[in-house]
């Protein structure tokens, strides 16, 4: 495995341990030509408040429309 590869690893790692709430994207299992997305709550974690969440969510969305204008799409 790369360094690369090890740091994203660990990043993951990361974002799993300390998540209160996890966004997954990815393929439609039942349709892989499509993405979906699921926002599932860790059980257990602190609590962090809705609208906090969807402020953090649009802060992504925007960090993603930008790397993709600027031709960094994954895809």
């Amino acid at each position: 495995m790369s360094p690369e590869q090890m740091a994203q690893l660990q990043k993951m790692t990361d974002t799993f341990r300390y998540a209160t709430t996890i966004v997954g994207i990815g393929p439609d299992p039942d349709n892989p030509e499509r993405a979906f997305g699921q926002i599932v709550a860790v059980p257990d974690r602190n609590p962090i408040c809705l609208l906090q969440q969807a402020q953090i969510l649009r802060e992504m969305a925007d960090k993603m429309d930008a790397a993709h204008a600027a031709g960094m799409c994954s895809a």
